[in-house]
């Protein structure tokens, strides 16, 4: 054999009996071993040669190689795909897709309560965030809730405030101890409030800021009813606070802006309009 033949040259060897002699670099030099002593240092016993690989771990590992073999593969995604080419027995492809879903719905977790996988379902009040006034940011947020009374009287400005425009007004007899509720009760602006009776105080709640009402004070067909000092939340001209008229049917009429920062109500009174 020529110094420079490749093993791929050589003649292919017949069944290995262990003698054969095979170099080894041991310490740094080449000496000589067999095939035999290499094959054992691979097995917990002495490797007997001969079969297909040989009888030993070795062999009995190389002669199970690719014997193993799978019939199918399937893929099982969660409901909100649906799966076609699936099991693949021979050759093909998987390929998963989302099922379609009906209009205005979204993929979400439970509306409420514990973790949950998510479903598509229609949004609820919760998932939307809290409305924040925009400003510069522009913020985007979920309307804000305009009380537990509804009404068809206010409006939502762009700072995020519910406010009272132009509206049906609010009819109400008074007397006594008088306190209404701009909001729940009147959810107007405009308040036509006739005096059954002598008022004995006056006052107004959840008034809104920059908001102007309007009043107007009405005797009954009796006349004479008293109307007790406004609070001093309600400033007038001169600080003098009005008096009223007192004959039957007579009509005053009242403007009140509203200031939450100090807290008060800035009010021009118009004596006997009718």
């Amino acid at each position: 054999m020529a110094a420079d033949s490749k093993i791929s040259a050589l003649s292919a060897a017949s069944a290995l009996t262990g003698a054969e002699l095979v170099p080894v670099v041991q310490s740094g030099s080449t000496v000589r071993s067999t095939a035999q002593y290499v094959a054992n240092l691979a097995t917990s016993a002495p490797y007997t040669f001969g079969g297909s690989y040989g009888t030993g771990t070795i062999g009995a590992q190389l002669n199970t190689l690719g014997a193993g073999s799978v019939s199918s593969v399937a893929l099982s995604l969660p409901s909100v795909f649906t799966v076609s080419g699936s099991p693949v027995t021979s050759t093909g492809t998987l390929t998963a897709v989302l099922t379609g879903q009906s209009a205005n719905t979204i993929l979400a977790g439970p509306t409420t309560g514990s973790l949950a996988t998510p479903t598509f379902r229609a949004l609820v009040p919760a998932d939307y965030p809290a409305f924040v006034a925009s400003g510069a940011s522009h913020a985007r947020g979920a309307v804000p809730d305009p009380g537990a009374t509804a009404g068809a009287s206010r409006f939502l400005r762009e700072d995020g405030a519910w406010t009272i425009l132009a509206s049906t007004p609010y009819r109400a007899n008074i007397t006594g101890a008088v306190s209404i509720d701009l909001v729940a009760t009147a959810n107007s602006s405009n308040l036509h409030l006739t005096l059954t009776g002598n008022v004995t105080s006056f006052a107004l709640t959840n008034p809104a800021d920059g908001a102007q009402y309007k009043f107007k004070f009405i005797q009954d067909a009796t006349g004479s009813r008293t109307f007790a000092a406004f609070p001093s939340a309600f400033k007038f001209a001169g600080g003098t606070a009005p008096v009223f008229s007192t004959a039957a049917n007579a009509v005053d009429y009242m403007t009140a802006e509203y200031g939450s920062t100090s807290g008060t109500y800035m009010c021009v009174f118009y004596k006997g309009m009718a």
